[in-house]
């Protein structure tokens, strides 16, 4: 019989949010396990990794940005240091405006510190239209060699990979939890669209959606710059482009569909002057939450278990912030702000 190992916490998914908070509790001085079984993941490895502080029609800056992006653009190159890999690269982002009336609308004289007028030559394969905006703090994660860097540096003595933490196999203690041989103070849940199955946390108000994107291969000679126009065009390495994304709600199945790729097709060729071929299609679903907003806390009748949840298609952006809060009412029982704290449903809750 193994000996049992007291650690702090318990993080289960390895995708965006478990590896911020992982890093996070790392820097924070607490002992932990990372358990990964690779399918609460899924969409954290199919995710562009694009990360925009604009967003909307009416170009308004993305809830929080003024904390949310100088964060991320020193925590990430700092992991980058930490970690030895590099996997954060800060791009040039211009929006191109749909129809005249978007861009006649549209006032220079904006408050929004994260736009400006579009000064910058547009590149030849690209049509502008009627012109656009140019986006400040934007990019995009390579979140694969993010997540990877992550689990090498940690290692196999903190990372359990391929193990899956079935909830009926966690002990409820006075003060903690156990699951095999660890005894822990704490569980954190970064299970993704699969936490509305965990049954702790299954009353929360998920309300996940489906998303499509394809890459493309072209013969043009591709800059750095990112162009969004309903759909976002983000050059990879040599002469491929991520072109994305679908929005479906009812459909959150795996499947990759011809209605999409025509969607994405259709909206690419409105302004993509170049000919290209489809190279491949990825599917993922993404946590959303009813109210926008992402999910951190403790249950209400067992605060030995947590969740990290509900970062939508803002993962890469979201994840440090409110990993750190989460880190932060662990370490130093600072209150977790309402907006993001679970505890803005409880009344939905039903024990």
């Amino acid at each position: 019989m193994s000996s049992t190992r007291n650690i702090d916490l318990i993080i289960v998914g390895g995708g965006i949010a478990g590896t911020c908070l992982a890093l996070l509790c790392e820097q924070g001085g607490l002992d932990f396990i990372l358990v990964d079984d690779h399918k609460n993941n899924h969409s954290s490895y199919v995710a562009s990794g694009l990360f925009n502080p604009v967003t909307g029609r009416k170009f308004v800056k993305s809830w929080e940005a003024e904390h949310i992006f100088p964060l991320i653009h020193e925590f990430y190159p700092k992991m980058e240091k930490k970690l030895g890999a590099d996997f954060f690269e800060p791009r040039p982002l211009i929006r191109l405006f749909p129809t005249a009336k978007a861009s006649n609308d549209w006032d220079s004289s904006s408050p929004n510190p994260f736009i400006s007028e579009l000064d910058e030559q547009i590149p030849e394969y690209i049509d502008p239209g009627f012109g656009g905006i140019k986006v400040s703090n934007a990019g995009i994660l390579r979140v694969k060699s993010f997540l990877q860097a992550a689990k090498e540096f940690f290692g196999p003595s903190k990372v359990k990979e391929g193990l899956s933490l079935n909830t009926e196999r966690i002990e409820i203690l006075h003060e903690g939890v156990r699951w095999e041989e660890y005894k822990a103070k704490k569980v954190v849940f970064c299970e993704g669209p699969e936490g509305r199955r965990n049954p702790y946390f299954s009353w929360l108000p998920f309300s996940p959606t489906k998303g499509e994107l394809m890459e493309i291969e072209t013969n043009a000679d591709l800059k750095d710059s990112i162009f969004t126009k309903r759909v976002f065009f983000l050059p990879l390495s040599g002469n491929r482009a991520l072109v994305g994304a679908t929005y479906d709600r009812t459909n959150l199945n795996l499947e990759k569909t011809p209605a999409s790729r025509e969607y994405l097709e259709e909206r690419l060729r409105s302004f993509f002057k170049s000919s290209y071929r489809v190279v491949d299609h990825r599917v993922g679903i993404r946590p959303n939450v009813k109210d926008r907003r992402p999910l951190a806390g403790f249950h209400s009748e067992h605060e030995q278990i947590g969740i990290l949840n509900g970062l939508g298609s803002k993962g890469v952006s979201l994840g440090p912030f409110v990993a750190q809060f989460l880190v932060n009412a662990i370490i130093k029982e600072e209150q977790i702000p309402k907006e993001l704290n679970i505890s803005r449903f409880f009344a939905f809750f039903e024990g």
